[in-house]
């Protein structure tokens, strides 16, 4: 009887502890049998600060979170063992301004962040200069991989990648693959950086991209022989469709349903005068405008996020010739995503975004047949920013014998403006 009632108690336990399946459907995996040989593509950007998850409450009280950097990276480990030398995780930019961590570390949470895990490249944004061209270029010498902006030009007439440390206009990745694969990425700055910044940019030229990629293409394929180009844009598509449909994570294909983007973006008219031009381009990692994209725009696949609390994978598949030679497969190019970045997970919906009201607790869940777990190094490392950042948001720098409403104005201004800007809090003895 004591054993009965023990793997009862058991079997019970196991239902509700068990954990969601996140990838529930068929993806790529790098061992597969289509003889294809398969590159995976991450797609990130505009974290702008964004290392620790957004905490959240409803009006039921119940918590909960989404995002974060620091758990995206859990994600990014589960691919990376996957992949292995099949792997390439590329960010559109905007590593600055916009959460108290890095305003707080004056960014250089950011630079622990992406020097520990692995980023083969990352685009420039604009609010990459918001602390200064000077703090910029110190900031990217101290990073471990190439800042990628091949349309940033300097008043004196050479380019930010022939003047400063560590940026350059492309960089072509090769994969230890048999037979080799190389894939030249080419990162475009956004051309209104200059007036979509904090700081003054007038020596600095954002020229137009159609010509830069032009030249920067025909380079990439006739001499360094690359198999496939991507861009690194710091500007990207805003589409449209609903939310809960957008959040609906899956396998994409050329031929999957495709959303209505906006005329008026720039990178639509781009990727129309590309292919216009038939300037062969193989895959774009957008940023700039927080818009989930998993589209394909003039034939062209398009990832973006909005970001730390999304992600897309971008599946490259080639194919070896005859002659030893590998060539793309375009119409065999996919899309996972949109991938949400969770501790946990809402049952109803896979989701940690958003919850419904009958949502029921919160459960674990698995990626790739893998648990999501906090990688433990990297929470050490950003630790000692941690505990710095929460040291200056919990001192009391100000207390009142009143309270204070944020309905007069006078108070408003303490209450509300200072806090936002420097991060002061309020005591009172009522």
């Amino acid at each position: 009887m004591y054993y009965l009632l023990l793997f009862i108690s058991y079997s019970i336990l196991s239902i509700f502890c068990e954990k969601i399946n996140l990838s529930d459907y068929k993806y790529p995996i790098k061992e597969s049998t289509d003889k294809y040989i398969r590159i995976a593509v991450l797609g990130t950007n505009d974290f702008h600060g964004g290392i620790f998850p957004n905490k959240f409450e409803d009006s039921k009280n119940i918590r909960y979170s989404n995002g974060g950097a620091i758990n995206l990276y859990s994600y990014a480990k589960i691919l990376k063992g996957q992949w292995e030398n099949q792997f390439l995780w590329l960010d559109g930019g905007d590593q600055f301004t916009g959460t108290m961590e890095c305003m707080l570390s004056d960014g250089n949470i950011m630079r622990d962040y992406y020097n520990n895990v692995g980023v083969d490249g990352i685009g420039l944004g604009n609010h990459d200069f918001d602390y200064g061209v000077d703090y910029l270029k110190e900031f990217i010498k101290k990073q471990n991989f190439p800042v990628l902006a091949a349309n940033i030009r300097l008043s004196n007439g050479k380019y930010l990648y022939e003047e400063w440390e560590n940026v350059k206009a492309f960089k072509v990745y090769e994969f230890g693959t048999t037979p080799k694969i190389r894939i030249g990425v080419i990162g475009l700055a956004l051309k209104s950086t200059a007036s979509q910044t904090s700081v003054d940019l007038s020596d600095y030229i954002f020229e137009d991209y159609f010509n830069v990629t032009k030249n920067l293409v025909e380079k990439l394929r006739n001499e360094q022989k690359v198999n496939a180009v991507l861009l690194l844009t710091h500007f990207g598509p805003l589409c449209d469709y609903d939310k809960e449909e957008k959040m609906i994570l899956e396998m994409r294909e050329p031929s999957s349903l495709q959303r209505n983007c906006d005329e008026n973006e720039e990178i639509m008219d781009f990727l129309q005068q590309i292919k216009r031009e038939n300037i062969k381009i193989d895959g774009v990692i957008a940023a700039h405008v927080h818009n989930i994209v998993h589209h394909w725009i003039s034939d062209i696949p398009v990832i973006q996020s909005s970001g730390s609390n999304y992600f897309n994978v971008l599946y490259l598949p080639f194919k070896e010739n005859k002659d030893g030679t590998v060539t793309l497969q375009s119409n065999k190019i996919s899309i996972e995503g949109p991938v949400p970045v969770c501790e946990k997970l809402w049952p109803d919906t896979k989701n940690c975004e958003y919850r419904y009201e009958d949502s029921s607790k919160m459960q674990d869940f698995i990626f790739h047949e893998k648990e999501i777990i906090i990688d433990e190094q990297l929470s050490n490392t950003l630790k000692y920013w941690k505990d710095i950042i929460d040291e200056k948001i919990n001192n009391i720098i100000i207390e009142t014998k009143e309270e204070m409403y944020a309905d007069n104005k006078k108070e408003a201004l303490l209450t509300i403006l200072f806090p936002k800007l420097f991060n002061l809090k309020f005591k009172s003895e009522k």
